[in-house]
């Protein structure tokens, strides 16, 4: 099973990390792409420590410039991404969850 996470929101830290956790623990493949407020998420050591685990991470650039991160500063395990990451997740993945 592969399972996408979309992540709009930096509220749902817990959530994602949760899922993400769960779903590792079973076998899946995990996808998750960071979109608008959610980019703020990482610079989140617990976050980048999912990557660690196996979890595949990509964020939109144009939020990241929205919201001030500077992408210069952040680990390897983000990819830099668009839309077109995000709707290939859509695409490639069996489920997908939005936070």
């Amino acid at each position: 099973m592969k399972l996408g996470i979309l992540v709009v929101d930096q509220t749902y830290k817990q959530h994602l990390i949760g899922f993400s956790k769960a779903a590792l623990a079973h076998g899946w493949t995990v996808k998750v792409f960071f979109n608008d407020a959610g980019v703020q998420l990482l610079s989140d050591p617990d976050i980048e420590a999912l990557a660690a685990d196996g979890v595949a991470m990509g964020y939109c650039e144009t939020s990241a410039n929205r919201m001030g991160i500077a992408m210069e500063k952040l680990p390897r395990c983000f990819k830099k991404g668009t839309q077109f990451q995000h709707a290939m997740m859509h695409q490639f993945t069996d489920k997908v969850l939005v936070f």
